[in-house]
């Protein structure tokens, strides 16, 4: 599911889990293993995180859920991309959704192909972005964009994840791997080197604009068209108010706990269920 390649010294991790890419337990085991492997190459100066196929990760394997969800998890990925010595570059296609776009948090630079598309759906099955999404993401493309994407349910396109950052740029080349070769060629001639989302220093939400936001989304909760979203929604709500705290790890184990117990709730087996039957349709 996940091979690696040293391509011209870009240690190439590449998942192939069809149809869409979803990070079952071997694909996120395979994805640490790719990185460990990169960081001892002393002939690789670039991790690169790529997806064969049409899609980038397009999610966790939502039946993987129903037994559970086993270690490891994104933050293991997130958390070992962040102690390397190495940049951690991805470029995605066509759809990072949910988890996909924790994998990209975990990264150093970011890009997309022209026509991807970006979303967190997690509340749609009662649960929440784990795993850091919540906080990181917050981090990288201010509290308005994440709570948009969160909690407004909003899909961004290229454009929408270039204005807020969530991505560097937007791919020229026509490939995945050939737009890993061009990003990887400009960062060395840029000397450009980690650049980790947990030490990003970037505000652009101001504290009157964070109220607004937070305050928005309270009143959102009560138009809620969907009662069984109420307890996933309120959750990540409060989880979103708390990423500008600097008590960066606590609330990372807050929100996985959280996550865990929404996951056992019978609002999200509901909603998963329904899940289900309509992709059986």
């Amino acid at each position: 599911m996940v091979q690696y390649q040293n391509k011209d010294g870009v240690w190439l991790v590449r998942a192939d889990n069809p149809p869409v890419n979803a990070l079952s337990k071997p694909v996120r085991e395979g994805l640490l293993r790719g990185l460990e492997s990169g960081e001892d190459d002393a002939s690789v100066d670039i991790v690169a995180i790529v997806c064969d196929g049409r899609s980038y990760f397009a999610g966790a394997d939502v039946r993987e859920l129903e037994q559970g969800l086993e270690e490891p998890g994104l933050l293991e990925l997130i958390q070992l991309s962040e102690s390397m010595s190495k940049p951690v570059i991805t470029v995605m296609q066509r759809h990072a959704y949910g988890g996909g776009i924790v994998v990209a948090l975990a990264c150093d630079y970011r890009v997309a192909l022209p026509g991807t598309r970006f979303a967190m759906p997690e509340v749609s099955l009662g649960l929440l972005p784990t795993f850091g999404g919540t906080q990181y993401l917050p981090r990288l493309v201010g509290l308005p964009a994440a709570a948009e994407l969160i909690l407004g349910q909003v899909v961004f396109d290229e454009t929408d994840a270039l204005r807020c950052g969530l991505i560097d740029r937007v791919a020229t080349a026509d490939s995945v791997i050939e737009e890993v070769q061009l990003l990887a060629r400009d960062l060395r001639q840029n000397g450009a080197g980690k650049r980790s989302v947990k030490n990003l220093e970037r505000d652009n939400t101001t504290a009157g604009a964070t109220e607004s936001v937070l305050a928005e989304y309270q009143r959102c909760l009560v138009d809620c068209r969907e009662p069984l979203e109420l307890p996933a929604r309120e959750a990540s709500l409060n989880l979103l108010a708390r990423s500008t705290e600097p008590n960066l790890e606590a609330n990372l184990k807050q929100e996985h706990a959280i996550f865990l117990n929404l996951l056992g709730s019978p609002e999200s087996a509901t909603l998963r269920r329904r899940f289900f039957q309509s992709r059986e349709r």
